[in-house]
């Protein structure tokens, strides 16, 4: 009975050993994922309006606040014309997504943890 009790033990701790290695391995390549594509597309973003110049109508913002009151309605509807549509929304996309996998990790870390110290402490306990 004891032979068969371990085996079982042995397949439920190999199990688990498996599944949150798959999970901490997938979610930090997720991470690492959207990351890099959160900043290669802000950068991209980025880039394309220093080249068009768009930020220099930030300079509007330095002024009197009567003018910044009058024009500023005006600064952001050429700011919204000039920002290339496509890219901003897949870095939205990117942005949503790292957010939400950072949220997801952040509620599931103290779980993950403690599997991962109850995993380590079954494993050297073997040894």
């Amino acid at each position: 009975m004891q032979k068969t009790e371990a085996k079982i033990l042995k397949k439920i701790y190999g199990y688990e050993t498996k599944k949150t290695i798959a999970g901490v391995i997938f979610e930090s390549l997720g991470l690492a994922f959207l990351i890099i594509g959160f900043l290669l597309f802000g950068w991209v973003i980025v880039d394309i309006l220093k080249e068009q110049k768009t930020f220099d109508l930030l300079q509007i913002f330095g002024e009197d606040p009567e003018v910044m009151r009058k024009y500023f309605f005006e600064t952001i509807s050429i700011f919204y014309w000039e920002i290339p549509k496509e890219l901003m929304i897949i870095f939205l996309l990117f942005s949503g997504s790292l957010v939400l996998l950072i949220s997801v990790i952040i509620r599931n870390f103290s779980r993950m943890k403690n599997k991962i110290i109850s995993l380590v402490k079954y494993y050297f306990k073997k040894i």
